[in-house]
């Protein structure tokens, strides 16, 4: 506005410029001190004296407009740019009945609106949904490819389309299906979205990123890819460019509800309560009401950081009461939230709770999408051809599945074989993104530590039943059983993980090699690492860039042969999982580990000091050993004592030392290390009391619950030191003799 207001003020120059002009019109050619007089009081009459007068000599119709725009733009976004057509073509294609066919076909088929007035084609994209809520994953991936044939412009079967493949496993063939798409609907947003997680999720960043500027270059009000570009910036730390990011998008889609939540986030990271509060509040007032129950746990967050615990679990309780108790988040953090504050019981009680609520709905809608299936032949059936009575979608009465005959009771004290008939007959197998398993999880761990053997056990068992496809469950049950030394049930339940798994990931085969190891059984370990090897190479991407986690499984197979004494296959083993370790700060722990490992094989068994020690020099680059450093400058000095460098090994004795005193300048160091990428998404993203839970649960700070540590904690590496330093006491007392008899015989 001030600029506006400086374009349309006079100047001096041109007020005494136009009044000595009017003086020579008026045929003033004396020039005196009279005449200066009349011309300064002409000039000084025609410049306004006052903000009152400047407004009647000045159009504010200009202004006002300007202001409008600008608090129009506050409350509904700016406005993009369009590229204009020339004047030519439209002139030229009015006057035509192409371009009015092409008009109605772009409306019709246009990306930006999808949703086709067809009605096949809308009751086989609803056919496909319900086969996939049901478990049905084959038919609904039949479905939307015959879709595809019907509605090839139809952007929605593309990602939906490529999500299914991509949660199969089948990368390349997700990815093809969003490019097939994007071959059809070039300017599409969604499919570049699509094709951006796709990439960002399995590792390829600067691809990703780029596929988000692509989304938002074909529409700056597309505000997913805004809040996908900025959630990833602030997991890897950029938190000013995921800010600017953030408030960008909200300038162009300001009732965006996700922004607001994700610069709330920041804002409480950087303990900038107020403005996260305020944040968190226009969130809750722009989004849906099934986005209000995330809103209300991140005003938890805050009130929890302010002090003001009470209110934290009020917050906490009205998420959970929104959409039906499916709130899966609030559950976990309120259950959480009791065990951080010393209330184990209250949250055992809210698992279960939860749970029970969650198994109960699971049952009631796959009756209810049984019932509308089974109505809809028998409407079909009774009606035949006519397709107003065939197409017309079955709304059922909300209250009718409320019904006896429907429904299960459930209740804490139910009986557990009812609740395991009926989940077997009703639950479908598979579930796209139901987060109810983290719940599972963590009540199972709960039970572990404050519960029974038969508590802990029912709840790994009901959370089996309730996502019988998932590996992870089966691998956490499997794991109890092996803390509790009961091999056979274990062995058991590692089977059916690694199975389940298949070739999606590594896991289940290396920690059911790992407890083989463990209990002295290195040859068939051996062959259960070489078969998850086989499965996990055989996957779509080969398992390159460890995100399969073969390169921790090769490590663990490594260590098994290096304990067979087969030391070439070993090298060779540790030189394949050096390969596959993520490029930069992502693989940095797993190659310092790896090249530890190398220097200790070549130093003891090898023997090859100089080897060794390149090894330790390129591990102390990385600067990221699970545990510290000390045991890499315990294996210099040793190979130092070995060369007679004293100085060497005096300088490595006191830096293995300083690393297990922690002095301040490691302590600077290790904190430095904690904030690279690879540590910093799970960093940024805690709740405020995760602290206090782990200070309750006896884990220290730079311990962790990841599987990456627990992989670390398994590794027993064989044991020669003293061995070695016995060896090495024997050569002194050969040379000692040896030196002995040959000064005797001089």
């Amino acid at each position: 506005e001030t600029n506006g207001l400086d374009s349309t003020l006079p100047s001096s120059k041109s007020s005494r410029s136009s009044s000595q002009s009017s003086a020579v019109r008026d045929g003033a050619t004396t020039v005196g001190p009279s005449s200066r007089d009349t011309g300064r009081s002409k000039s000084s009459s025609n410049t306004p004296n006052s903000l009152e007068e400047w407004s009647r000599s000045v159009d504010l119709e200009k202004l006002m407009n300007k202001r409008q725009e600008i608090h129009r733009q506050k409350r509904q976004g700016k406005k993009p740019t369009k590229v204009r057509a020339s004047r030519n073509d439209v002139e030229q294609g009015v006057s035509t009945k192409e371009y009015l066919s092409r008009l109605t076909k772009a409306m019709q088929e246009s990306p930006s609106s999808p949703y086709a007035s067809n009605k096949e084609v809308k009751e086989l994209y609803k056919a496909s949904k319900q086969a996939d809520q049901l478990g049905e994953r084959h038919l609904s991936i039949q479905l939307l490819e015959s879709l595809l044939e019907i509605a090839p412009s139809d952007a929605r079967v593309y990602r939906r389309l490529s999500r299914m493949y991509r949660e199969q496993g089948d990368l390349d063939v997700a990815r093809a299906t969003l490019q097939k798409g994007l071959r059809r609907l070039p300017d599409n947003p969604w499919l570049w979205h699509g094709l951006g997680q796709l990439e960002l999720s399995h590792g390829q960043t600067q691809l990703g990123i780029k596929y988000f500027q692509r989304a938002i270059t074909a529409d700056p009000t597309f505000a997913h890819s805004y809040h996908a570009w900025g959630i990833h910036e602030y997991s890897q730390g950029q938190i000013a460019k995921a800010m600017k990011i953030f408030k960008k998008g909200i300038e162009y889609c300001p009732t965006n509800h996700r922004l607001h939540h994700a610069l709330g986030d920041i804002y409480r990271g950087a303990k900038l309560l107020q403005d996260a509060e305020r944040s968190y509040r226009r969130a809750l007032q722009e989004g849906p009401p099934v986005s209000h129950s995330f809103a209300y746990s991140a005003l938890a967050c805050v009130a929890y950081e302010q002090g003001d615990v009470d209110e934290a679990r009020r917050w906490l309780y009205r998420s959970i009461k929104m959409n039906n108790g499916r709130h899966a988040q609030g559950w976990l953090a309120l259950a959480e939230l009791e065990e951080a504050e010393g209330n184990p019981e209250k949250a055992l009680v809210i698992c279960q709770a939860s749970i029970v609520q969650y198994e109960k709905g699971l049952i009631e809608s796959r009756q209810r999408y049984k019932k509308e299936r089974d109505n809809d032949r028998e409407r079909m059936t009774q009606h035949g051809k006519d397709s107003k009575d065939a197409g017309r979608p079955y709304r059922k009465d909300r209250h009718s599945s409320r019904s006896s005959n429907d429904s299960v009771s459930l209740s804490l004290t139910g009986n557990p074989e009812e609740i395991k008939n009926s989940l077997l007959k009703s639950v479908p197998p598979y579930r796209s993104g139901d987060k109810f398993l983290n719940v599972f999880r963590h009540w199972a761990r709960l039970e572990e530590r404050y519960g029974t053997f038969e508590s802990a056990d029912q709840a790994h068992e009901r959370g089996s039943l309730a996502f019988p496809l998932n590996y992870k469950v089966k691998l956490d049950w499997a794991q109890y059983h092996a803390k509790l030394r009961n091999e056979d049930r274990a062995r058991s339940l590692f089977v059916e993980a690694c199975t389940q798994a298949g070739s999606h990931h590594a896991d289940p085969y290396r920690l059911y090699a790992s407890f083989e190891i463990s209990l002295g059984n290195y040859q068939h370990a051996r062959k259960i690492l070489f078969r998850g090897s086989q499965a996990v190479a055989n996957s779509s991407d080969g398992g390159l860039g460890n995100r399969r986690g073969l390169g921790q499984l090769l490590v663990t197979w490594a260590v098994c042969e290096w304990h067979l004494r087969n030391i070439p296959r070993a090298e060779v083993l540790f030189d394949h999982a050096l390969r596959l370790t993520e490029a930069g700060d992502e693989g940095s722990e797993l190659r310092s580990f790896i090249l530890y490992c190398i220097a200790y094989l070549e130093y003891y068994e090898r023997d090859e000091v100089y080897l060794a020690q390149h090894c330790i020099g390129l591990c102390l680059k990385e600067n990221l050993l699970p545990g510290g450093n000390a045991p890499v400058w315990d294996l210099w000095a040793e190979i130092a004592r070995d060369l007679e460098n004293d100085h060497l090994e005096d300088e490595c004795m006191k830096q293995a030392q300083k690393c297990r005193t922690g002095d301040k300048d490691d302590r600077a160091l290790s904190s430095y290390d904690m904030l690279k990428a690879s540590a910093m998404e799970s960093l940024m993203r805690q709740n405020p009391w995760h602290e206090k839970l782990q200070a309750v649960r006896g884990i220290k700070g730079s311990e962790s619950s990841s599987s990456d540590s627990s992989f670390y904690s398994t590794i027993r590496l064989p044991s020669y030191r003293k061995k070695r330093r016995a060896a090495k006491q024997q050569r002194l007392k050969r040379e000692e003799k040896l030196m002995n008899y040959n000064s005797a015989k001089e």
